[in-house]
């Protein structure tokens, strides 16, 4: 996980998570993981659309928003998963 702040044009703030970048509305980047114990559905966005189902394993936590975590390009409900600090 990276938590360098990079700064738009326009001045937005934006962390700088490796491959991509995410909003600063998101929450602050930090080490985090989410553990999953049992499968669960992936959503393309918070209460969007079921993207796939998540087998059990460790991810890595790129935002937090409003009770969800995204990891990476999908997101999951927050009480689905045991997020830890590294």
């Amino acid at each position: 996980m990276y938590g360098q702040r990079e700064y738009a044009a326009d001045g937005t703030l934006f962390y700088n998570v490796g491959s991509s970048y995410v909003h600063n509305a998101y929450g602050t980047i930090a080490n985090h993981h989410a553990t999953v114990t049992s499968t669960i559905n992936t959503y393309s966005t918070p209460n969007g659309a079921i993207k796939r189902q998540l087998a059990p394993g460790t991810y890595k936590v790129h935002a937090a928003k409003d009770g969800w975590y995204n990891l990476s390009a999908e997101w999951v409900k927050a009480d689905q998963v045991l997020v830890t600090k590294n």
